[in-house]
């Protein structure tokens, strides 16, 4: 039983926080907070309370998300590096705007034009950071909201001389005129360090051939990533996987701890680390990263769903089935029916 449980967890856990990941591996880089979530029925609701918080120069942007067969909008503000400064922002919006909150990473896209400006893609629109903060430069039809995912379908190009960005998504195709020449100056040459510049770019190999299942070839352009940059948290996250994919249990675990201590709220390592936890007979050490991801993401489906296997493991069947019912009101019901199968959670 537990290596058809763990062989489940396996299909339903791992795979899609890879395909996200896959999608936006630089999303980590990046903390937002995560403030409500209305039907889709009802999404003139959340559409002005977007509004009206972008009038007030908040950066905030929404995506579509589908929890068992109902769509949801969702809102998130706010855009920072560290933790601390994701929370300060999201203990302030709650005393002026009266929203709750939890830190998420931000679904976000960050293009450098030089060291003080940014094109910030979001899935709803495209964003201008300069020195008069946040401004929205395109919004996408409302009509056609959109997942998550659109993101990958995104496709922005700068003119030579900076001053207009071309933005394609899907058949749709927009040009932006950037109304401040000087929020797209030219990058000092020298400006970018060449071990960063490296360490990215070997990043960047090592996560195409990762797509394309070459894992060996992958892993090598991981290490040299991290010898130029072993800050680099991407690199030790996809370097984890791979070691979990290849019975490496132990480089695994070093692997996403490495990427945990540099960010904490990396919730996708935590994932990661709980399986390979689960793999080694640990299981208390992997419900203890399961409680850690629902403490910073409380609808985690992965999370449920290991955490769930891993009390079933233990021989507390109540607590097993609570946690994978919830998983499946989450939308991920797999785990559930294999083990009512199985005559549990009847």
């Amino acid at each position: 039983m537990k290596s058809l449980i763990l062989f489940l967890v396996l299909v339903c856990c791992l795979l899609p926080v890879n395909e996200v990941s896959a999608k936006l591996p630089e999303q980590s880089q990046y903390y937002s907070i995560q403030f409500t979530a209305t039907p889709m029925a009802h999404k003139e609701k959340a559409l002005a309370i977007y509004d009206q918080l972008k009038a007030k120069r908040y950066f905030v942007y929404f995506f579509k998300t589908e929890v068992k067969g109902t769509n949801w909008l969702r809102l998130k503000a706010g855009i920072f590096p560290t933790i601390t400064q994701a929370r300060e922002f999201g203990t302030r919006f709650k005393e002026q705007e009266g929203f709750d909150f939890f830190i998420t990473n931000a679904d976000v896209r960050v293009h450098a034009l030089d060291a003080g400006h940014q094109i910030v893609t979001t899935p709803n629109a495209l964003w201008m950071n300069d020195e008069a903060g946040y401004r929205e430069l395109l919004l996408f039809s409302p009509e056609a909201i959109e997942s998550i995912d659109v993101l990958d379908r995104i496709e922005t190009t700068l003119s030579p001389d900076k001053t207009h960005l071309a933005c394609r998504l899907d058949s749709r195709h927009y040009t932006i005129q950037l109304k401040e020449p000087q929020a797209v100056a030219e990058q000092k040459e020298g400006q970018i360090e060449p071990d960063a510049a490296g360490a990215e770019a070997y990043y960047k190999q090592g996560f195409t051939y990762y797509k394309k299942e070459q894992l060996n070839q992958a892993k090598t352009y991981f290490d040299k990533a991290l010898r130029l940059d072993p800050q680099l948290v991407s690199a030790y996250y996809y370097r984890g996987i791979i070691h979990y994919r290849q019975g490496q249990y132990d480089q695994a675990i070093a692997d996403c701890t490495s990427a945990l201590k540099i960010n904490p709220l990396h919730t996708e390592a935590y994932n990661i680390r709980a399986l390979v936890w689960l793999e080694k007979g640990e299981i208390d050490h992997a419900i203890k990263d399961c409680d850690r991801v629902l403490k910073i993401d409380p609808q985690n489906i992965a999370a449920y769903s290991t955490l769930g296997v891993a009390w079933l493991q233990k021989g507390e069947q109540e607590w097993a089935c609570s946690d994978l019912r919830k998983a499946c009101d989450l939308g991920r019901c797999e785990t559930l029916e294999t083990v009512k199968a199985q005559g549990y959670c009847q």
